[in-house]
């Protein structure tokens, strides 16, 4: 007899001549719901965390332990959700989870309840995590997540705004408040958090100091346009709050695009939620004739990079306006085509 993992990927590795790597993922989790309930063999290797902590105390000291090492609310709540989730589904203790519980989840998240490999992925990864957690503090003796490959997921080419694009978002703006939000997004690359988060204080001349994913500290930096525009923007803003882009407040009914020319609809103490960003850059995308889903915040950082890049500027550079420790999450950003590697291989290789 063989672990049931061991025999189903015995199998696709027969078929891998004849199969390509999503046709084998997808006869591997039919094959790990067609046997959950064959007796093949059970791997029963883990034992149960500590006496009396069920799966529920385990998050909790989980998210404590993540949180002492800086990661952001927003990333804490994340990972509390998916795991309260994810756990539930599988519905074992912790300590009890072997590598098949975990296929078969997966594969009834990929044939049954049909979400996207993205989404898988990301699941994944939540548990890696967490049982490298539970396993570096030696509440279980193995990771079950070692033995489940990574979810294979299509490469799909994420696309930077074109400067036509670009100037149909500017004329899409009807208030200098949006003007303001498309030109910091072009100018600073911020992420949504950290656009929203930005206080007058942190701005100073030309640069504005951001505090980004896992408390890191970086200096962003405002174009000619961006500056002429905030500064329209912040001339007609009559309210005390500190904030660049304020929240409005709850309950004042339907106003028009410019309420926030008036401070008795502006939440001084609040900044605009990232929800509300969205929406405004939806409404200017439908005036601008463009697709609204198309239109976020991490286009603008992705098409920043991508221009910033074509012009000349070191990657290392373009990284560290992003905010990435790594060049590599920086590649993953950019949008070159192949005629831009046509024409960088004649301007650099003769």
């Amino acid at each position: 007899m063989v672990p049931n993992n061991e025999f189903i990927a015995d199998i696709c590795d027969d078929m891998s001549e004849i199969l390509d790597p999503f046709q084998r993922e997808r006869l591997k989790n039919v094959l790990v719901l067609r046997l959950q309930d064959c007796t093949i063999e059970r791997l029963e290797t883990a034992v149960v965390p500590y006496e009396g902590m069920g799966n529920d105390l385990m998050i909790k000291k989980f998210i404590i332990a993540k949180k002492i090492v800086g990661l952001s609310e927003k990333t804490l709540k994340y990972y509390a959700r998916e795991l309260e989730l994810i756990l539930g589904s599988i519905g074992k203790n912790v300590g009890d989870i072997v590598s098949d519980d975990i296929l078969v989840y997966f594969a009834k998240r990929d044939i049954e309840d049909k979400v996207s490999k993205v989404t898988q992925g990301n699941e994944l990864r939540v548990l890696r995590t967490f049982f490298s957690w539970c396993t570096g503090e030696e509440l279980i003796i193995r990771d079950p997540t070692r033995k489940v490959t990574s979810i294979k997921q299509g490469k799909r080419k994420k696309k930077a705004f074109s400067e036509i694009e670009i100037e149909r978002i500017r004329d899409g703006c009807e208030t200098n408040r949006e003007r303001a939000i498309v030109e910091l997004l072009l100018s600073t690359w911020c992420r949504a958090s950290e656009l929203v988060a930005i206080k007058s204080r942190d701005i100073d001349g030309k640069r504005v100091n951001i505090i980004g994913k896992g408390n890191k500290e970086r200096y962003v930096y405002l174009n000619a346009k961006s500056l002429v525009v905030l500064e329209k923007y912040l001339s007609e803003r009559k309210d005390r709050s500190d904030y660049i882009f304020p929240g409005k407040i709850a309950g004042t009914g339907k106003t028009t695009g410019e309420w926030y020319m008036n401070p008795e609809f502006v939440n001084s103490a609040e900044h605009m939620e990232t929800g509300t960003l969205q929406d405004v850059l939806h409404r200017i995308a439908k005036r601008a004739g463009l697709d609204p889903s198309e239109v976020h915040p991490h286009k603008f950082r992705r098409t920043g990079a991508t221009l910033a890049l074509k012009h000349g500027m070191p990657i290392a550079q373009v990284s560290a306006l992003l905010g990435h420790s790594s060049i590599a999450t920086t590649q993953i950003y950019l949008d070159i085509t192949d005629d831009d590697l046509e024409l960088a291989h004649k301007r650099f290789v003769n």
